[in-house]
């Protein structure tokens, strides 16, 4: 399982990802269930912008594009791709993902904040930031931004880290619903001096599906779509306790019947995909059993 260090500024977070790049980068390409997740998340996404009204020729600004991986995919469906990340080591892999597919003529680099996007109102016919909110200390200001650089009529497509996924409901460690309970037993030890005060990580950040649809009410954008991927690694107490090749059919399993809609499966995956218009374009896309189908298998 892969640990993520304690940050506490964006800076910290930036540094991460400088001397990490080589696992974000590799992350998309392992056999385990790690990397099945993360390749369905980015079908899933392809899938859903698929599926609305925009043309092969569209122009899409891709926030924290990491190793480039979804960049070269959307370039290949002819889109013509803005990739931005914030962290230069990213945009180094991005650059060479991207000249080893040849798509390069599709496709600009930036090194850009996503909290101040350097680009003019209304620019992009669609927005996509894959793994980009629980990663910053003010999602609601980079959607505001995300807003603000999308065109009208255009899309916002990008993920959350669900706080109610399922392994963390069925692991008494990460709870979220013994939260309190647990925050105000730490806090009794602490003034009590029978442990050490310890820091509290605040990234990455989770999200609930009500907090979700709660920041697309605050920013102009109207839901259109909104799917859960990904179940496991399943752990107790942080320990994982399946096997990964017994991981992997769990997992698949679980993503058929959230597929189906069936609760409590189609709430609880890892990441949650969320599909929003600057304004009300509902109609014009719909998440049909054939999309999640595919979703569910393509690992």
């Amino acid at each position: 399982m892969h640990v993520y260090p304690k940050l506490n500024s964006q800076e910290h977070v930036n540094r991460y990802f400088t001397l990490e790049a080589g696992y974000w980068d590799s992350v998309y390409r392992r056999e385990d269930l790690v990397g099945a997740i993360y390749r369905r998340r980015q079908t899933a996404a392809i899938e859903m912008l698929g599926r609305t009204s925009l043309t092969s020729e569209a122009k899409i600004l891709e926030i924290g594009c990491g190793s480039g991986q979804l960049t070269v995919a959307l370039a290949k469906q002819g889109f013509f791709v803005d990739a931005m990340d914030s962290v230069s080591a990213m945009l180094e892999l991005t650059r060479r993902n991207v000249a080893a597919a040849g798509v390069g003529d599709r496709v600009h680099t930036h090194l850009g904040d996503v909290h101040r996007l350097g680009f003019e109102a209304r620019s992009f016919d669609a927005i996509i930031a894959l793994g980009v909110l629980p990663w910053i200390f003010a999602p609601n200001l980079a959607l505001k931004e995300m807003e603000r650089v999308a065109k009208l009529g255009g899309y916002l497509l990008f993920t959350v880290d669900n706080r109610n996924r399922l392994n963390n409901l069925l692991d008494p460690g990460l709870n979220p619903f013994l939260e309190p309970l647990k925050t105000s037993i730490k806090n009794l030890l602490e003034v009590t001096r029978l442990r050490p005060k310890k820091y509290r990580a605040e990234l990455p950040r989770m999200h609930s599906i009500g907090e979700v649809t709660t920041m697309l009410s605050e920013h102009n954008l109207d839901l259109v779509a909104m799917v859960t991927v990904g179940f496991g690694p399943f752990t107790f107490f942080g320990k994982r306790i399946l096997p990964d090749a017994l991981g992997r059919a769990v997992d698949h399993f679980f993503q058929w019947a959230a597929n189906k809609q069936l609760p409590p499966f189609r709430t609880t995956g890892s990441h949650c995909l969320v599909l929003a218009a600057k304004h009300d374009v509902s109609d014009e896309i719909t998440v049909t059993e054939e999309l999640l189908e595919h979703v569910g298998v393509a690992v």
